[in-house]
């Protein structure tokens, strides 16, 4: 499982791609971690506390991406919640740009 807050990330100040590099990292030594056989994580999004001020547009499309292209057989499910007017938004605004497999793998609760 690997588990965010982007609540608590300061998008004014970070860096997007580091940001990025740090996740995928991040979801590589999870993987490693594994025992023998387990090839796939779950990535649960905190959003407790998210607004736009947390919500970065080239970084969600890398987010996006990375998780339906490079990670598509890896990642089996992404949980997000809790729900409120800017998940629902963000959603929405997702969900334009994101692939089948992906919108499949994604719970909102």
């Amino acid at each position: 499982v690997l588990y965010t807050r982007p609540g608590k990330q300061d998008m004014k100040t970070a860096d997007c791609e580091q940001t990025f590099l740090a996740m995928c990292f991040l979801m590589e030594q999870g993987l490693k971690l594994m025992p023998p056989g387990v090839v796939t994580c779950i990535l649960v999004i905190d959003a407790e506390g998210a607004g736009w001020q947390h919500f970065d547009v080239p970084l969600t499309r890398k987010i996006m991406a990375m998780a339906s292209i490079g990670y598509r057989d890896r990642v089996e499910r992404i949980i997000v919640g809790p729900v409120s007017s800017i998940v629902t938004a963000a959603w929405k605004f997702c969900r334009t740009f994101m692939a089948k497999n992906l919108k499949d793998k994604i719970l909102i609760t």
